[in-house]
Formats: structure tokens, C-alpha cells, sequence
């Protein structure tokens, strides 16, 4: 994903693609979505009913303030096909609601190490997005939800070690959302533009798109299939490119815990030649409400 005076700045673009390590990779955040209970056998292993006055995630309309998720996963990614270098990659990714439906996230890739063929290993601290974002529809009966995301990218990387480009660049997200078969499926669709900066150029455009499906599976959903499939559009500097990230988070915790753990294990695979062939990924997800956290 790096290197070669031609491609230089584009491989550190790529390799400072929206999604860190601890997403996986995949090309949008790893936000935390509402989770409804299942009913069956499920529901009858929820959460207590909150106290008086507090906001009950079960029957809440859109996400009850002070929800988040911490997620720190790892990467290891071969040489794509057409030339490149390895990859290693260790972060991760936070995020809380401030009010019912908006939102922030941190996304950062602390450990960045990356071979090209011929060259020194090179090893370094990763660049950090901030995201804003809001529910701006609800989901409802025969009604997706609708969620846009801005995201702001400060150049923490050595752009002198070629991991980071050293330029502040912005990326804009719009997803829509939808859970089926009693809350057990979910399905959404995003799709964005990452614009980075190049210097007196002005900006460049990568578009880009995914859609993924998860799947509660299990006695009182202890485990969760996750199914996606994204990639970038060509450009007139860039080719596309396509990948499938696939992986099973099982939870750790107990089902009436108000803290929830999760362990995510899986694969990203590319499905063109210009992506690395195969990669893992390894991650722990924290979450629950800040409420908890401080009480």
C-alpha cells in the first residue's frame, strides 16, 4: 500500500483510509449502532429495567445519551497482488452519543508498521479522525434510518516516514440502516467521499461505498456474524478497488451485564488485484453508558 515516487502520496492515502485498525479496515467508522433486543428466548435475559427516570435502551427512540463503544483491534495484511508493501496495523476506535441521536467518534492507528519490497521496515504512529455525526431519521415502521457523518483528519503520522501525508483531510458519510427478522438481522448501506488535501493542488476525491450485514446468532445472541463488502470508485488518479471483511464477535460478558465485551476474530480479503490478498483481524469491543462507567 506504499511507495514508488509515481504513487508515493497515493499510497499514504490509502494507507490512511477512513476505518482504522480496530474497524477492520473497512472504508467507513465502526459506529455503534442502536441494539434492540431479540424477542424469544432473548428477551427473557435483558437488561434490568432502568430506574425511574433513566433512559431505558430497549424503548428508547434513537440511542440513550452517554452510549459508547471502545474497540481496539490489530491488522496484518499481505502485499497486494500488483506490488506493495505489508502491513501491520494496531488501534483503535471510540465513540459516544452526546444526545439521543448525535454523535462523535475517535478513530487512531497507534502502531503502524509497514515493509515494501526492497526498503527498511518502517514503523510509526498513525494519523487521528474525530467524527460528527446524527441519527437524522429514525428508524421506523417500513422507515430506514438515515445517518450522515463528517470526519476530520489531523496529520499525527510522519509524513516524513511516508506512513502519513502530514495534510488535514476530510471525509463525509451517509448511511442508511435497517434491522429485520425481530431485531436479529441488520442491514446498511454507506457511502462517502474521502477529499485529502495535496498541497497548492487543492484537494483529491475518493469515493467510496460498502454494505454490510450482521446476524445475531445463538442462545441469547452470544454470537454475531459480520458480512461486508466495500471498496473505492475509480477516479482519474486512482483505480478502484474491492474487499470483503467477514469475522465472528462472540460476547464475553454476561447477557444482564450493563457492560458489554465482545470478541471480534475474522478476515479482510481483496477482491482486486491492487488490495492485499488476505489479512486478519483480531479486536476487543468495550461498550455500554458512560453513566455506568462514572457512577
Amino acid at each position: 500500500m506504499l511507495f514508488s515516487v509515481a504513487f508515493g502520496y497515493a499510497g499514504v492515502l490509502r494507507a490512511q483510509h477512513p476505518g482504522s485498525a480496530a474497524s477492520g479496515g473497512r472504508v467507513t467508522p465502526d459506529r455503534v449502532q442502536s441494539e434492540r433486543p431479540s424477542r424469544g428466548v432473548a428477551i427473557a435475559t435483558a437488561s434490568p429495567s432502568p430506574s425511574p427516570g433513566e433512559c431505558d435502551p430497549n424503548t428508547v427512540k434513537g440511542t440513550c445519551p452517554g452510549t459508547y463503544s471502545f474497540v481496539y483491534g490489530f491488522n496484518a495484511r499481505t502485499r497486494p497482488r500488483h506490488g506493495g508493501a505489508q502491513t501491520e496495523k494496531a488501534g483503535l476506535a471510540f465513540l459516544a452519543y452526546f444526545t439521543r441521536r448525535t454523535f462523535f467518534e475517535v478513530d487512531n492507528d497507534n502502531v503502524i508498521s509497514t515493509k515494501a519490497p526492497g526498503a527498511n521496515r518502517v514503523t510509526g504512529f498513525g494519523d487521528t479522525t474525530v467524527y460528527v455525526g446524527a441519527d437524522v431519521v429514525l428508524e421506523g415502521k417500513g422507515r430506514p434510518a438515515v445517518t450522515f457523518e463528517y470526519g476530520f483528519k489531523a496529520p499525527t503520522a510522519s509524513s516524513t516516514k511516508g506512513i502519513g501525508s502530514g495534510l488535514v483531510d476530510h471525509t463525509v458519510i451517509g448511511a442508511v440502516s435497517k434491522f429485520f427478522h425481530d431485531n436479529r438481522t441488520y442491514l446498511e448501506f454507506d457511502g462517502g467521499d474521502y477529499i485529502a488535501r495535496v498541497k497548492s493542488d487543492g484537494f483529491d476525491h475518493f469515493p467510496f461505498a460498502s454494505a454490510l450485514l450482521k446476524q445475531k446468532l445463538g442462545k441469547a445472541d452470544k454470537f454475531k456474524l459480520h458480512f461486508e463488502v466495500g471498496g473505492d470508485f475509480a477516479t482519474s488518479k486512482s483505480n478502484a478497488d474491492m474487499y470483503s471483511l467477514n469475522y465472528l464477535e462472540t460476547r464475553l460478558s454476561r447477557k444482564d451485564s450493563k457492560t458489554y465485551v465482545g470478541l471480534r476474530t475474522g478476515a479482510k480479503f481483496g477482491l482486486t488485484p491492487n488490495l492485499s490478498r488476505a489479512g486478519l483481524y483480531v479486536a476487543i469491543k468495550v461498550g455500554g453508558n458512560l453513566k455506568n462507567v462514572f457512577r
